[in-house]
């Protein structure tokens, strides 16, 4: 964690990040005290957010489409829900030179299960931002207790594999005509109860060690071998084509998800091909 006066030029990016949560200050007090607080019914948190937001623009709303006023981030997430997230601490952890650099926002629902509102992200020096933000969503969901998630992101959206991160998607709708983007996925995942590991940042390589000698071994004679006849020539086995990957889904074969769906089968994503196109599972007449 960083120390306030501990910050340099040359400290690493990831060695700058100090958490944070905006939210009622009252949902709180059972934090640690290194996690910094910004409450939107106090005036002196209000430049803090203005960064949240900008972040949240750039990093999740404009690369979906979803350009919003500051009323619905206020409306939506501050008020029902609470946030979470990291920012770069300056020349100290003051809140007035912290960095709002990756921003995780959950609204509570009827049923339980936690709605994402947003999972935004910015590259640094030495971490790209979908390993921020995945780090982001593990502690997020641990420290505000969370257990299962739901969201609602385009099938060509970026951020899909951040989730994955947390296990296989369940699909609740794979074509979703209430949206304003009909091709628009709704999913809820449950996170494995395990703590949040720290982000991993780009590794630099180490030097390999010189071995250190060891004297030869002293050769033992072996007898010459038998000669042997030499086998007849095993033909070559004809190489197995390696699969086409699976193609991103189209409206029609969207439609009939939904179709599938609709009619009691489980059907999850468990993961993306090499190509970024998600990969199935399907249960037939699962619960």
């Amino acid at each position: 964690m960083v120390d306030a006066g501990s910050v340099s030029a040359q400290t690493p990016d990831s060695e700058r990040l100090v958490p944070w949560v905006g939210g009622r200050a009252d949902l709180f007090t059972a934090l640690p005290s290194y996690v910094h607080r910004f409450d939107p019914r106090a005036r002196a948190s209000a430049p803090f957010f203005d960064r949240v937001r900008a972040l949240d623009h750039d990093a999740w709303a404009e690369p979906l489409g979803r350009l919003r006023p500051s009323w619905v981030f206020y409306d939506c997430a501050l008020v029902p829900g609470a946030l979470f997230g990291y920012a770069l601490a300056g020349t100290s952890t003051a809140a007035e030179d912290l960095v709002p650099v990756s921003l995780l926002a959950l609204i509570p629902t009827l049923d339980g299960r936690e709605l994402v509102q947003s999972l935004a992200a910015r590259t640094l020096s030495d971490l790209t931002s979908d390993a921020l933000a995945i780090h982001t969503l593990r502690t997020g969901v641990s420290l505000l207790n969370a257990r299962e998630l739901i969201a609602a992101i385009p099938w060509v959206s970026p951020f899909l594999s951040r989730f994955l991160a947390l296990g296989p998607l369940r699909l609740h709708t794979a074509w979703t005509p209430a949206h304003d983007e009909p091709a628009t996925l709704t999913f809820s995942v449950t996170p494995a109860p395990t703590s949040a590991p720290a982000p991993t940042p780009t590794p630099t390589p180490t030097p390999t060690p010189t071995p250190t000698p060891t004297p030869a071994p002293t050769p033992t004679p072996t007898p010459a071998p038998t000669p042997t006849p030499t086998p007849a020539p095993t033909p070559a086995p004809t190489p197995t084509p390696t699969p086409a990957p699976a193609p991103m889904p189209t409206d029609l074969a969207l439609q009939n998800l939904q179709s599938d769906l609709e009619r009691g089968t489980s059907i999850f994503v468990r993961g993306l091909s090499p190509a970024g196109h998600p990969v199935f599972d399907v249960v037939a007449g699962g619960p």
